[in-house]
C-alpha cells in the first residue's frame, strides 16, 4: 500500500508545466522496478481508449492487453492499463515520460495495481519495448522524455534479450 502511495503521489507531482519537456524522476535500477512491480508481464496491447476522470480535465488512456506471459505474478490472458494523456477528438494531452503504448505493439511492462486497472510503474522507466536482433528478442526501456534528479546525464537504457531479462526476474522475486 505504501508503495501504490508514493507511486500516486510522484505521478501527481508530475503534471508537466506548459511547455514542459521532461519528467524529472529518481533512477530505479532493475532490480527495484522488478522487486517494487506487482506484475512484470510480456503482452500486446490489442486497444486504447482515451477518456476523461473527474473535473481536473485531464485525460488518460486505458489500454486492453493481452497477457503471452506472467514474468512476475499470475492473471488473466487479458488485463487493462491506465496512462496518463491522450486524445480525444481534436484535443491531445501528452506527458513527458509517460510510458506510451500503442496497439499492435508487444512489450515488456512493469505494473503497479491501481484501483480496477494497472499502472506502468515508475513511467516509462517500468516499460521495454521488444525488438527482433537476429533470432533473438530483446528488450529496451523507454527513456525518452524522462530526466533524472541529481543526475547530471541520464543513465543508460537497460537492454537485454528476453531470456536474460526473465532470469534477473527469477533471481529479485525469489
Amino acid at each position: 500500500m505504501r508503495r501504490l502511495t508514493f507511486l500516486f503521489l510522484v505521478l501527481s507531482m508530475l503534471s508537466p508545466a506548459p511547455g514542459a519537456r521532461a519528467a524529472v524522476l529518481v533512477h530505479m535500477p532493475l532490480d527495484d522496478l522488478i522487486r517494487n512491480a506487482d506484475l512484470v508481464v510480456r503482452a500486446k496491447v490489442l486497444s486504447s481508449q482515451a477518456f476523461r476522470e473527474g473535473d481536473d480535465g485531464h485525460i488518460y488512456t486505458r489500454h486492453t492487453l493481452a497477457v503471452s506471459e506472467y514474468l512476475k505474478g499470475k492473471g488473466d490472458g487479458q488485463l487493462r492499463v491506465v496512462t496518463m494523456g491522450g486524445e480525444m477528438g481534436d484535443v491531445g494531452q501528452l506527458i513527458p515520460g509517460e510510458a506510451r503504448l500503442v496497439p499492435g505493439e508487444e512489450a515488456v511492462l512493469c505494473l503497479a495495481a491501481a484501483r480496477a486497472d494497472y499502472v506502468v510503474f515508475n513511467m516509462g522507466q517500468g516499460k521495454f519495448a521488444m525488438s527482433l536482433d537476429g533470432e533473438d528478442l530483446v528488450l529496451e526501456q523507454q527513456l525518452k522524455g524522462i530526466r533524472f534528479a541529481g543526475q547530471k546525464s541520464a543513465p543508460a537504457a537497460i537492454r537485454m534479450p528476453l531470456s536474460e531479462f526473465r532470469g534477473v526476474v527469477q533471481k529479485v522475486a525469489e
